[in-house]
């Protein structure tokens, strides 16, 4: 299952990352994506200042140094990816 939702979501984000559009998808199939294939946890989570129904988080990966920025939508239950990158360090404490 977890390979099904993987090539479909990167098969998306592919095609739409040639056109620069951004890239969404259910967001259970991104937790799904982002905590087991990029082992990826969620470090922080607020609401959207423009609007209550948008969740931000960011994800992240201490050993590889990835992280996703997502933005999610709690009425429609799709999440789009807002950036991705390499290199993180996490800085300050919690």
């Amino acid at each position: 299952m977890l390979k099904k939702i993987t090539a479909a979501i990167l098969l998306t984000v592919s095609s739409m990352a040639m056109a620069n559009e951004p890239i969404c998808a259910p967001t259970d199939d991104f937790v799904i994506l982002l905590s087991e294939r990029f082992k990826e946890n969620i470090v922080l989570v607020g609401l959207s200042e423009e609007n209550d129904d948008h969740i931000i988080s960011v994800w992240f990966n201490a050993v590889t140094g990835t992280m996703t920025v997502l933005k999610s939508s709690r009425s429609k239950g799709v999440s789009c990816v807002i950036e991705s990158g390499i290199n993180a360090k996490f800085k300050g404490s919690v």
